[in-house]
């Protein structure tokens, strides 16, 4: 996930690791943290002109589960990008590519 984080610098995108999770407190109690968990992007970030960047960073033959799907979807549908992407290549042709549909 790193080198995604520093592609993306590179690009002129910011992401930030987005750890989603939840756990017991001392008294029992379950406390969830994370962008919109669960489902939320492995990266969120924003792009030039402020527009929303949600990354899931896939290995091996790892798919999205239901929820990231229909976060990612989300995303898109308000203007964003989002995308599964399983290599720092595909991140880059994928942010690539939605810049260039943005200037068509």
């Amino acid at each position: 996930m790193r080198l995604l984080v520093l592609e993306a610098s590179s690009m002129n995108y910011r992401l930030w690791r987005n750890n989603c999770g939840s756990l017991a407190t001392p008294d029992g109690r379950w406390v969830t943290y994370g962008v919109a968990n669960p489902g939320g992007s492995d990266l969120i970030g924003i792009g030039p002109g402020g527009r929303f960047l949600a990354i899931e960073a896939k290995h091996g033959r790892n798919k999205p589960t239901r929820e990231q799907d229909a976060f990612m979807r989300l995303v898109v549908s308000m203007g964003g990008l989002a995308a599964p992407v399983w290599s720092v290549e595909q991140f880059r042709q994928y942010v690539e590519g939605a810049q260039n549909e943005t200037k068509a």
